[in-house]
């Protein structure tokens, strides 16, 4: 039985992920409370949520 949950969570971080990569890869300048947060940042934390995004999908078709 597929869990949907799952699914969508897998979906909305992988969307999450792809804007992350985007931020990159276009260098946009982000800025939170007054902080301009590093561009690096965004491709470290898209890496993190395309590996949870995948291990959620995983998870989903697992689960007999």
């Amino acid at each position: 039985m597929k869990k949907p949950a799952l699914i969508t969570a897998g979906a909305v971080f992988t969307v999450v992920s792809a804007a992350h990569w985007v931020r990159y890869f276009r260098a946009d300048e982000a800025i939170i409370a007054g902080y301009t947060v590093p561009v690096w940042w965004s491709l470290i934390l898209g890496g993190v949520l395309l590996a949870l995004a995948v291990w959620m999908f995983l998870a989903a078709r697992g689960s007999g």
